[in-house]
């Protein structure tokens, strides 16, 4: 009896078959009512009983079920999006069409899981879930941005430089899949991340030199040309077209 207690105890949940099963069937009640209403709505004890569990199990797996589904839906992101923090690592001078692809994995996951992700988006930024992946997206891209700066020419770039960049990638990720849900998802993945490509700040269009250097004042020349399109804005015709020079965006949207 002792030792089985002792195995019990040194086993981790896992690895745990009776932990892992019991977590399948939270998991499952919680993506079915998340599917209909935020998760912040739903109560502990909705989901034990649609899990058939009891309250105090519940809670050797989360504090809540929004806690419950952002794990799960970050776990599910991890495969897809963590190549993002070591996409500098090689193959310095495709690492814009890998970024498309990863971008484009990041929403087709939002597609396969629309019921959900409508709710999680819809709270006014008063989601908890959507709280927590914004944690997850922070350290994801507080990574990629520093791996980025690594290979800048010249001094580098100030802390200030550094956290703007990185809470951008975040607000701007946030509100690709935010502006994709609130306007219908016509698009498919591929054409929306070409849209955000567009929008993109200059230093990510930078491209690397042979030895895997990057120049921002290249990056800010394309800011440049940036602003002076905006300054000239009142010479752009009255149907408000105006043509977007994709130039710098060549072999991403392709």
């Amino acid at each position: 009896m002792e030792q089985s207690a002792n195995q019990d105890s040194a086993r981790r949940p896992e690895t745990d078959p009776r932990y892992l099963r019991v977590r399948r069937k939270l998991v499952h009640s919680v993506l079915e009512l998340a599917s209909v209403k935020p998760a912040e709505q739903i109560p502990v004890s909705e989901l034990t009983s649609a899990a058939g569990v009891s309250r105090t199990t519940f809670y050797k797996h989360a504090d809540s079920p929004s806690a419950l589904l952002a794990d799960y839906l970050i776990g599910q992101l991890k495969p897809r999006i963590d190549p993002l923090a070591n996409l500098l690592d090689d193959d310095r001078p495709n690492y814009l069409l890998r970024w498309r692809m990863i971008h484009i994995g990041l929403l087709e996951h939002v597609q396969d899981n629309e019921d959900i992700y409508s709710h999680v988006f819809a709270s006014d930024g008063q989601s908890v879930v959507l709280s927590m992946l914004s944690s997850y997206f922070e350290r994801l891209f507080e990574q990629y941005v520093h791996k980025f700066a690594d290979h800048i020419e010249g001094p580098p770039p100030s802390d200030l430089w550094l956290a703007m960049a990185t809470s951008q990638q975040v607000h701007n990720t946030i509100a690709m899949i935010s502006s994709w849900l609130r306007t219908g998802m016509q698009e498919s993945p591929s054409e929306v991340v070409g849209t955000y490509v567009s929008l993109v700040p200059p230093w990510q269009l930078a491209r690397f030199s042979e030895t895997g250097r990057v120049s921002l004042r290249k990056a800010r020349g394309v800011a440049r040309v940036q602003q002076r399109e905006a300054d000239e804005s009142d010479r752009i015709p009255r149907t408000g077209f105006v043509e977007l020079d994709t130039r710098n965006l060549r072999g991403i949207n392709d």
